[in-house]
Formats: C-alpha cells, structure tokens, sequence
C-alpha cells in the first residue's frame, strides 16, 4: 500500500514499508528521503521497516538503482551511515539482502534483520 519515511527528532531515518510495495512507491521514497537528508552533515542511522510488507512487486532495476544512488551518496559523505533493514517474509528478506550486497562496497554498514528491537539495538550498538 506505501512506503513513507520521517525524520525522527535524533535524526534516526525511518522508512516503513505495507501492504503491497511497487517499483514507483518505493523509488518515490527512496528519492524524496535522499533528497531530504542530502544537506545534512556526518554520521546517519537509518532504519527500513519492511516487516508489513504483504506483497513486494519490486523489479531488480528498482533495487539496482536505489542501491546505485545510495551508494554514490555514501561516498561522498564524511562520518559513515549504519542501515537496518527489517524483513520478516522470506521474499522481502532476500530483496533486502539484494541490496544489502550492492550497497556492500560503498562504505556503509549494513544488516538485514527480523524485528525492529533487534535493528534498533544493532543502529545503537
């Protein structure tokens, strides 16, 4: 059904997955919070909650291309970037783990995970 992303007051990313995510939902997304986040300075935490995800409709393009755009916006960042994805079904779990190894070299660590208190404690650790 959506995928919508907040800053949160700490500066910790959200973004949330539901329902069913398409290739435009998720590129819109993904453009608007690298955009909204573009200016600000050293290290970022984020987490991706696709743990209501019902139905993932996404193309490899789609993955390639957020990871690409990821990826060239982590190097040229000063103070690293820590992303946890959730995923819980095992189709969206290994599209995040997909993204996981094209984002690999690109300096930011990354862990794909089953809840959201388990990526928070990693993004804290």
């Amino acid at each position: 059904m959506s995928v919508t992303w907040h800053l949160d007051e700490s500066g910790l990313l959200h973004v949330t997955g539901t329902g069913t995510v398409t290739d435009e939902e998720y590129l819109e997304a993904h453009r608007g919070f690298m955009a909204a986040t573009a200016d600000l300075a050293g290290p970022r935490l984020s987490i991706a909650d696709w743990s209501g995800v019902t139905t993932m409709q996404l193309s490899t393009t789609a993955i390639r291309t957020s990871a690409g755009v990821t990826t060239d916006d982590m190097r040229n960042r000063e103070g690293g970037h820590r992303i946890a994805l959730v995923a819980v079904a095992p189709v969206v779990f290994g599209m995040c783990r997909m993204w996981q190894t094209l984002i690999s070299e690109s300096g930011v660590e990354c862990t794909v995970v089953g809840t959201r208190e388990e990526a928070l404690a990693w993004l804290r650790r």
